[in-house]
């Protein structure tokens, strides 16, 4: 809500990440993993790029669903479509528990809420999971989940009220460590994927990264794929959110030499051109060696409008609604 509060017409525009540490993950002093990093992405149906970036960064997905709508909507859907199309793992979590009729916020933890309240409960339950049962996928609470291939975990909460929320990172993360073990372990090999590509007064020209494997340091040599072809620079910063505080809003940085997986991280990329999301970073180690730039294209017409927008993400989605209403780009 607070990325949301500050984006035009109340709409998150925007792909962010944020570091949420073990040490503040309630109940998570016996949690082997180190923390959980959070991609975050856009819900509205606009935005399917960003989500689908997304989700091939993430080891396991949470798609949000409103239990009060009684019906999973189509962008939902379409993600749903997306992790099982890229074999990704995923987490349902049922937000607005605190509209069920008869929920009073100080009365009980919210299993004994539930419980009080289950006749209605089961019933908006049955209406968001006819869609999975059709699928041949079982929705199982968290405290029941096991390793079934069939199962996918729900986690009820209110994103209102805060109740439950502490069980997402926690289950998340118990999820990961049993269930994903060898593709969560940290690897040598270098591995970082650039989430955004930002114009920003503050910056200048920016990159949203997410480490996923090996080290950045101060005086590295990446390769990045912009729309001007393979571009080699050397890091001069690189800046991390404080911990909690979400990338897309924060203005508190730190600026590190050095900073290991998982991370997100913000580089300043001065005069290189639009760099495209969603490709590969490349250290730089073998000056020999031949890089081949990623690509992605965009058509334009010889005439009709222009778009200007401060991130790459947000000119994609704007591209897909525009020629959807058959509306002609010029640039």
């Amino acid at each position: 809500s607070k990325v949301q509060s500050g984006e035009v017409g109340g709409i998150t525009q925007q792909i962010g990440a944020y570091f949420t540490p073990k040490d503040q993950i309630v109940n998570g002093e016996h949690l082997l993993v180190p923390g959980i990093i959070y991609c975050d992405t856009p819900g509205h149906s606009a935005f399917k790029p960003l989500r689908q970036r997304g989700i091939e960064i993430a080891d396991v997905a949470l798609i949000i669903i409103d239990l009060m709508k009684g019906q999973i909507e189509n962008q939902t859907i379409e993600s749903i479509d997306m992790c099982r199309s890229l074999h990704k793992p995923f987490i349902i979590v049922l937000n607005k528990i605190d509209r069920i009729a008869g929920w009073n916020d100080e009365d009980g933890t919210v299993e004994e809420k539930l419980q009080r309240l289950a006749p209605l409960y089961n019933t908006l339950k049955q209406n968001v999971f006819s869609y999975f049962w059709e699928h041949k996928l079982n929705p199982i609470h968290y405290s029941e989940f096991t390793n079934q291939s069939d199962s996918i975990m729900y986690i009820p909460v209110s994103g209102y009220t805060k109740e439950g929320i502490n069980n997402i990172p926690l289950q998340s993360a118990l999820y990961c460590q049993n269930k994903l073990a060898s593709k969560i372990t940290p690897s040598k090999e270098f591995k970082c994927v650039v989430m955004e590509s930002k114009i920003n007064n503050r910056f200048e020209n920016s990159i949203d990264v997410i480490l996923i494997d090996g080290s950045l340091n101060i005086g590295d040599t990446i390769g990045l794929s912009t729309t001007d072809g393979f571009k080699k620079i050397k890091i001069k910063s690189l800046l991390v959110p404080e911990i909690g505080e979400d990338m897309r809003v924060t203005k508190k940085y730190a600026a590190l030499t050095s900073i290991s997986e998982a991370y997100g991280v913000k580089i300043p990329t001065i005069k290189i051109g639009n760099v495209i999301p969603g490709t590969q970073v490349h250290k730089i180690t073998d000056t020999d060696k031949t890089y081949e730039c990623e690509t992605k294209t965009i058509t334009v017409s010889g005439e009709g409008i222009c778009i200007f927008t401060p991130t790459i993400g947000q000119t994609e989605s704007l591209l897909i609604t525009l020629t959807k209403k058959f509306q002609k780009i010029l640039r």
